[in-house]
């Protein structure tokens, strides 16, 4: 008989950033296979912009995480729209990213 598994679902805290931006940057290159968006300078980038996502969660934006036997397996969130900095607290981008392994 396989072994069974335990998923939890809860919302992400900075101590989760390594692993969720390792997810995000699997699926960033696997989508658009384009090196070049993973350049250092943009690398510096969408680490703060993800690691200041985490740290500025609030009633309207959120990063949740699917663990399976504790390890971050994916992650879906809630962030205000990038192209709409005029109603940034009124509009969200929701995005979801999911391990290769575990899709």
């Amino acid at each position: 008989m396989p072994a069974v598994s335990t998923t939890t679902i809860r919302q992400l805290t900075p101590d989760d950033f390594e692993t969720m931006y390792a997810i995000w940057e699997e699926g960033i290159s696997a989508a658009v296979s384009n090196p070049a968006l993973i350049t250092s300078d943009r690398q510096v980038f969408y680490r703060q912009f993800f690691l200041t996502a985490l740290s500025n969660q609030d009633h309207n934006f959120k990063i949740w995480g699917s663990f399976d036997d504790g390890a971050l397996v994916g992650w879906q969130s809630l962030l205000p729209c990038q192209s709409a900095p005029m109603v940034w607290h009124k509009l969200a981008e929701s995005s979801t990213y999911v391990k290769a392994g575990n899709r």
